[in-house]
């Protein structure tokens, strides 16, 4: 999933139908028939706190499409249409409704044998930010861009990870994370090169906390995926 999906289409909702405040959750069926998995109740996507189900049905992505059209055809105060869509991230089609406080985004797609699948995300509107993430706290080489960010939480610790980009060379960004780690005194578990790959792969530990970071890329331009894990015990 891609993390601006929700908060653009957020900015767009309240835009156009004003604030809201957050009440019980509204009632957020799947597709009828379909086929439901959990894929996360407290993750974090983009800075926002959400529960994400995953779906497949028979059904073409057009019968996905009205069925949650006739369900929010109108706002909470009488207003049509009750959603914002899109196709701007195409293979996906969102639709996206804001009732009683909370965010409600349905993404799908056609499957391969004809018929749909996609996510059903969920999030409360209004949240109070953290500065306890990895998009926070991880240096950046001059010239990063945020690609992406994912936080989960599941018993006995929690991740964060994060994307990145930039136009420095593999080796400047290997040696920026290993010197930046190596003078806070944090131990190093893994250093190691991948030529054929083009990849380096870093890897630190400093008490509760442990962090990967695997970098691709040649002269011109290099990836960085950084993942952050704390136990909550030692």
């Amino acid at each position: 999933m891609r993390s601006g999906i929700f908060t653009a289409l957020l900015a767009l909702y309240c835009s156009v139908y004003g604030p809201v405040l957050a009440a019980k959750q509204p009632d957020f069926p799947a597709p009828p028939n379909a086929a439901v998995e959990i894929v996360g109740e407290n993750m974090v996507v983009g800075g926002r706190a959400m529960s994400i189900r995953q779906f497949y049905t028979r059904d073409r992505m057009e019968k996905v499409n009205d069925f949650y059209a006739r369900k929010w055809e109108e706002t909470e105060d009488g207003k049509k249409p009750g959603y914002v869509e899109t196709d701007a991230n195409a293979p996906w089609h969102i639709i996206t409704r804001v009732e009683d406080g909370y965010l409600m985004t349905v993404q799908v797609q056609r499957a391969d044998d004809g018929g749909s699948w996609g996510y059903l995300g969920i999030s409360l509107v209004k949240q109070e930010p953290s500065n306890d993430t990895l998009e926070a706290s991880l240096p950046r080489p001059p010239g990063s861009q945020v690609v992406h960010t994912l936080q989960t939480e599941d018993a006995g610790q929690s991740a964060d990870t994060l994307m990145l980009e930039n136009t420095q060379s593999l080796s400047s960004n290997v040696n920026y994370y290993r010197q930046y780690y190596q003078r806070r005194n944090w131990r190093a578990d893994m250093d190691k090169a991948v030529p054929a790959a083009k990849m380096h792969v870093l890897a630190f530990t400093n008490g509760r906390d442990k962090i990967n970071i695997v970098l691709t890329g040649d002269h011109n331009k290099t990836n960085i995926v950084a993942n952050r894990v704390t136990h909550d015990i030692l």
